[in-house]
């Protein structure tokens, strides 16, 4: 406040002193015209301005006084960082020796799956035959489970077995090599050997169990119904009554015996309804039930399944002697033999593993044809292989004795 009353004080004596300036100049102008007045007659001196006075200047107010800037205290140096010692790393940790690998585990040898085959429906009229057809890898069934079957015999059509021959057509036309009588004595003496000529107390003809049976219902086309040294050999039925007693030597052929049995051991077997199919020994389980079934149950199907075609099956007689017949030849006698027979009970004795197949022996009890019960042994050999297990040998003799 103090300070805008000095402002106004200061101008107005400003103002006033420019008034008393402005009065003294129009008096001195008034002067000067009278002169000049006087005077016309010499010109006036060249009027000059009076200069002009400058305004005094206006002070400007103190300036507020800024009051100092604090200077800011000098920042704090860092204190240097300290660097903290190398750590001296810990030894290198040594690495345990290796240690050895094991040896590699061997795996047993894949056992072969048998082909998958379904039981047809028991039936008197069984359909026409047809060729056999392998399948290379056949699948397991998940489960079989079938309930067994009571040996039983039905006298099939002869047609229908006939129609399923593998080797040929039978050519015997009407003829009859029978011998049909009631209380003839079958206690046949040995066959005779093989290739060994002359005299022999040996069988003739056949015995049926029907006085209407001829010779053109037998499926195999090439039995030899009288010996003859030179035409035939002992057929492996020689001691069942009521088949013929000898085979065409024009079907065989002799040859050394090659089947290797190494590591023989003994396997136990007995028959079930259900077989397990993850069990290593499924496959031969498999065989020898359908070895079962071809005699007690006339199974068509398991005897297309164990005689493998393309192979020999090896004929070994109770003399000693053995021939070669093609596998055709030796299904269609073990047709007649399954078909004819009228089989009481075929009995699994011994069964004796090795390393390529097994071997089964087994009491085939059946009727003959006087009504008496007799009784024979066979000695299978089965072989192993991709399909499964297949009859490769075959000896029939009188007696029980083992391996």
């Amino acid at each position: 406040m103090k300070r805008l009353m000095s402002a106004f004080a200061l101008i107005a004596a400003v103002q006033l002193s420019m008034g008393y300036g402005l009065q003294g100049n129009r008096n001195d102008k008034g002067n000067q015209d009278t002169r000049t007045q006087n005077k016309r007659q010499t010109p006036p001196p060249k009027k000059t301005a009076p200069p002009r006075q400058t305004p005094p200047q206006r002070t400007p107010p103190p300036a507020k006084s800024q009051p100092p800037r604090q200077v800011p205290p000098p920042q704090r140096s860092a204190p240097p960082r300290q660097v903290p010692p190398q750590r001296t790393p810990p030894p290198a940790r040594t690495q345990p020796p290796q240690r050895a690998n094991p040896p590699a585990r061997t795996q047993p040898p894949q056992r072969a799956n048998p082909p998958v085959r379904t039981q047809p429906p028991q039936r008197a009229n069984p359909p026409v035959r047809t060729q056999p057809t392998r399948i290379l890898q056949p699948q397991r069934p998940l489960q079989i489970q079938r309930p067994v079957q009571a040996p039983r015999h039905v006298d099939l059509p002869r047609t229908t077995i006939v129609q399923r021959a593998r080797s040929g057509q039978n050519r015997y036309g009407q003829g009859n090599h029978s011998s049909f009588s009631i209380g003839l004595s079958f206690n046949f003496g040995q066959p005779p050997r093989l290739n060994r000529p002359g005299s022999f107390q040996v069988r003739r003809g056949y015995s049926p169990y029907q006085s209407t049976w001829r010779d053109s219902s037998f499926a195999y086309p090439y039995y030899g119904f009288e010996y003859s040294a030179s035409n035939s050999v002992p057929s492996p039925w020689y001691y069942y009554p009521q088949l013929p007693g000898y085979v065409s030597m024009a079907r065989i052929r002799v040859g050394p015996l090659s089947i290797d049995l190494v590591d023989a051991q003994p396997y136990s077997w007995t028959r079930s309804s259900y077989y397990d199919p993850t069990s290593y020994e499924y496959s031969l389980d498999m065989a020898i039930d359908r070895l079962v079934r071809i005699y007690e149950n006339q199974d068509m199907n398991a005897l297309e399944s164990l005689v493998q075609q393309g192979t020999d099956v090896n004929i070994q007689s109770e003399t000693g002697d053995n021939y070669m017949l093609s596998s055709d030849d030796f299904h269609d006698l073990m047709l007649d033999n399954m078909s004819t027979t009228r089989t009481q009970q075929f009995a699994i004795v011994q069964v004796q593993k090795f390393r390529a197949g097994a071997r089964v022996r087994a009491i085939h009890t059946f009727t003959d044809p006087n009504g008496n019960t007799a009784q024979l042994q066979h000695v299978y050999t089965l072989e192993q292989d991709e399909h499964g297990y297949y009859i490769a040998a075959l000896r029939v003799t009188r007696g029980s004795t083992s391996f």
